[in-house]
């Protein structure tokens, strides 16, 4: 992994269910911080409809199989992460 998020195309294990990050979201916890998390599809059936769709915090998975990563996927990683840092200190 080259940031500390994991790149688009990851395969992960969350509630007993493979799925595939697909993108980067913020989400709230059980304490209402915001945290870096992934939204997600089933792996490998993809994207069905927006029912289908799981949000979670970046702390919950189970690595399987680590996607593609570049420069521009370090980038987006980095991003979120100073997203995430800095509204931690709002």
């Amino acid at each position: 992994m080259i940031g500390k998020l994991y790149p688009i195309g990851t395969i992960v294990k969350i509630q007993n269910q493979q799925r595939m990050i697909v993108g980067y979201s913020l989400v709230k916890d059980e304490d209402g911080n915001v945290k870096s998390g992934y939204s997600t599809v089933p792996h490998p059936v993809g994207y069905v409809n927006f029912e289908k769709l799981l949000t979670f915090a970046s702390d919950q998975v189970e690595i399987i199989s680590c996607g593609f990563e570049n420069i521009y996927s370090k980038v987006i990683t980095d991003y979120m992460e100073l997203m995430n840092n800095g509204l931690k200190n709002v």
